[in-house]
């Protein structure tokens, strides 16, 4: 009897697959916190839908920034996002941008917070997440994130 009930169990976490049934809306609102060096401090708003029966926990960020084509640096989150099942929500995600090219990163945030028209922002990279006993590693490549942001 406890082989059936691991098969049954390996069978039903096997066919779990994080990330398949979660949807991520475009950012809403990204905040600059502050300036620490080479650092941006930034707070992003982005809805999340996630219509799993079990909850989602997002445990690393790792994304590389471009700004206009031009390297800018990494985008880093390690606090950890739990996304409870089948909600719908809008989540603030605490993220450290750490500017490679200060020139660079001192222009952009003087475009950030003066001009109308946004820089064309470019993401590639990873997120870390897990639910249950399994893990995914989910590739992120994303342009022009910035169209529609309230800043």
């Amino acid at each position: 009897m406890n082989k059936h009930l691991f098969f049954v169990l390996l069978i039903l976490l096997s066919s779990c697959n994080i990330g398949d049934n979660m949807n991520i809306g475009e950012p809403e609102n990204i905040s600059i916190e502050g300036v620490e060096g080479n650092n941006l401090k930034l707070t992003i708003s982005i809805p999340i839908t996630n219509t799993n029966t079990f909850k989602v926990k997002i445990n690393d960020i790792t994304l590389d920034a471009r700004i206009d084509g031009k390297y800018l640096g990494v985008l880093k989150s390690d606090s950890k996002i739990i996304i409870p099942a089948n909600t719908k929500a809008t989540y603030d995600i605490d993220l450290n941008l750490e500017i490679k090219n200060i020139i660079l990163g001192a222009t952009t945030i003087y475009k950030l917070s003066k001009e109308k028209d946004l820089p064309r922002l470019d993401l590639e990279g990873e997120v870390k997440a897990s639910a249950l006993l399994m893990k995914k590693r989910i590739k992120v490549k994303e342009e022009n994130i910035l169209n529609n942001v309230n800043l």
